[in-house]
């Protein structure tokens, strides 16, 4: 598919979810992808959406693979008299919806975030507890995925990440023309979710350290059940951070600081129960003193003045 196509050329459009930003259509020529329309007002910046569009080219085989199969990565832009209006992506798997009460509707983490709520406990099957902390897991494993390839997140919310038991576990991620490239500002402007922002964040865009913020309070939330834990009211709260494994203990209070959050690694690390390598520092030591030089047997010692 070519980085640009002409809105003209799509063809029929089937309208199927409208968000704060634009709506969201199925592209009836074109199976398997749906089109992303900005609302008048939304600024674009065309330029960065075609450098997302192009990020996975850029990346290793197996990563690229990969941001296919865990994300709607925009992959055309849309343009209307030369204009950008919007980007293709591929439609979120059908794996990652559920009915619930006979409406579709995508499966949200906030499901995993809450205790069963009547309206949707009989329709939808939780994940066990190992299968919950094997999707905690992929999650962390697709932040990992997108920060080593230096693309940040920046938003996050309970609406924009999916999960599903369906043919085997899986994550999916969506909203990704709000993700930008480390260095440069993001195609559309995200505002911060409310409850997921982070507290030490500068003035200015996301940074890594605010997405391994965010994945902290993922973590947390989706093992608690608990959509208002954050690192700090865990580590504020004994009863509350009891309920964690005690390796992960250390991370959520290394989360709650002002910066240097762990990276997606150490939360695999202490969620496999894999002990991190510690290397001791490196001493210099000093040198041996020589030692004195043997003399031949019945040679004076010859001692100079002074000395």
């Amino acid at each position: 598919m070519t980085a640009d196509v002409d809105y003209d050329d799509l063809g029929p459009l089937e309208l199927i979810d409208t968000g704060g930003q634009g709506t969201v259509s199925r592209v009836q020529g074109r199976p398997g992808y749906v089109l992303k329309e900005y609302l008048p007002g939304v600024a674009v910046r065309a330029d960065q959406l075609r450098l997302l569009i192009e990020r996975p080219g850029l990346m290793t085989q197996n990563d690229r693979r990969a941001i296919t199969e865990l994300t709607a990565w925009p992959t055309a832009r849309v343009l209307r008299n030369g204009t950008c209006v919007g980007f293709l992506m591929p439609e979120a798997p059908e794996r990652f919806h559920v009915r619930i009460q006979g409406l579709r509707r995508f499966l949200e983490i906030q499901y995993l975030m809450t205790p069963a709520k009547p309206m949707w406990k009989d329709d939808l099957v939780l994940p066990s507890a190992a299968d919950r902390l094997e999707i905690v897991k992929q999650f962390a494993r697709l932040f990992h995925l997108l920060n080593s390839n230096d693309i940040i997140l920046g938003d996050v919310s309970m609406k924009n990440f999916f999960w599903t038991c369906a043919d085997g576990l899986g994550v999916y991620a969506i909203d990704c023309d709000g993700f930008r490239i480390n260095g440069h500002p993001p195609a559309t402007v995200h505002a911060q979710t409310p409850g997921w922002a982070d507290p030490h964040l500068r003035a200015g865009e996301a940074t890594l350290d605010s997405d391994r913020y965010k994945l902290a309070i993922l973590v947390l939330r989706l093992l608690l059940e608990d959509h208002h834990v954050t690192p700090e009211r865990a580590t504020a709260d004994p009863a509350t951070l009891g309920r964690l494994d005690a390796a992960l203990h250390p991370l959520v209070e290394q989360a709650a600081g002002a910066d240097r959050r762990p990276r997606a690694e150490a939360w695999l690390h202490a969620l496999d129960g894999r002990p991190r390598m510690r290397l001791e520092p490196h001493v210099r030591r000093a040198p041996a003193a020589p030692s004195p030089p043997v003399l031949p047997p019945g040679r004076p010692r010859i001692v100079l003045p002074g000395r």
